[in-house]
């Protein structure tokens, strides 16, 4: 019998790499196909034909032929046989970018919000080797672990993802998807890049406030405060981004304004030169003057990293030595 059911894994993998061969020989044959497919189920290998796999895993590999560290590359595309030697009935979307935390989370997260359903994800974690312009040397058929990049000169860990979704005809919508991934890889870099930078300054906040612990407010309070930002940083806390704020008083009330250069994270960029905060309402000045050491609020706007959910605003509130807020 030759039924799907009677496929053993490595029979459908060899006709996937027996056609990924054809269309892609110095590809790298059965063992990248291996290595792509590997956390593929089954019964998913089984229901489209080897020539679509080796299809797309071609394609990859093609879009990750050049490519520099901190760069991610973005494809979003129908696949026809005409053009791409292989296709299929819905929208293919194929990234290649430095492995990270948070990706596959983030990408699904930002697809799922724009109403876009996701048929299938391969998302294979792979150990290469680029040389100095970034160009693809070889596939290497050994896993990602930390050590990776920083042993071996020209060795990078990526993370190759490949969704299927629903089909988008539209050329200019294609075109916003491709934007849409990239701002969210972009944001996921900024936050992973910065994680330590954010953890060491949660941990520098909570070491001021007990070494000089403000004035007017209960030492209780404090205490709580110090214990809540330790807390935190005990792997308790997804930091995203990082600023400090001045409050400061004009002659219609008062802002409080970012402090140039202070932000890490996806707060990094600092806002464009010349833009002029918004004053604060009544309610809002009175509020930033209260006896307390911490603000924590939810945000209006939603992370894009790690989960679709609304961001937690955790402030400080930093005070001069009679006890007067002048911060954040």
């Amino acid at each position: 019998m030759s039924s799907a059911q009677d496929r053993t894994r490595e029979d459908v993998l060899a006709l996937i790499a027996a056609a990924f061969e054809e269309v892609a020989p110095d590809g790298g044959g059965a063992e990248f196909i291996g290595r792509y497919f590997r956390h593929v189920p089954l019964d998913e290998l089984t229901s489209r034909t080897p020539d679509i796999y080796a299809g797309a895993a071609a394609g990859h590999l093609k879009l990750a032929m050049q490519r520099h560290p901190g760069v991610a590359n973005v494809r979003v595309y129908n696949p026809t046989t005409e053009v791409d030697g292989w296709s299929n009935a819905r929208t293919v979307i194929q990234v290649v970018t430095d492995d990270m935390p948070f990706l596959v989370d983030s990408v699904t997260g930002a697809l799922v919000g724009a109403g876009i359903d996701i048929h299938l994800i391969v998302h294979p974690q792979l150990v290469v080797s680029r040389n100095a312009v970034g160009h693809l040397e070889e596939v290497l058929d050994r896993d990602a672990t930390g050590k990776v990049a920083k042993g071996a000169v020209g060795e990078v860990a990526e993370s190759w993802m490949l969704l299927s979704v629903d089909r988008e005809s539209d050329e200019e919508r294609r075109a916003e998807l491709v934007r849409t991934v990239r701002d969210v890889l972009e944001d996921v870099r900024q936050a992973v890049e910065d994680w330590p930078k954010m953890r060491a300054k949660c941990l520098v906040v909570a070491a001021e406030l007990e070494g000089a612990p403000p004035e007017g407010i209960e030492p209780d309070e404090t205490a709580l405060a110090i214990r809540f930002l330790r807390w935190m940083a005990d792997d308790h806390f997804t930091f995203l981004g990082y600023r400090d704020y001045t409050l400061r008083h004009t002659g219609e009330g008062e802002v409080i304004e970012p402090v140039t250069g202070s932000g890490l994270g996806m707060l990094r960029s600092d806002p464009p030169l010349g833009k002029q905060p918004d004053l604060l309402s009544v309610e809002a000045s009175a509020k930033a003057h209260e006896p307390n050491v911490l603000v924590l609020t939810k945000a209006n706007s939603r992370s894009t990293v790690h989960r679709d959910a609304h961001l937690d605003s955790v402030g400080v509130k930093a005070s001069d030595d009679d006890g007067t807020v002048v911060g954040e």
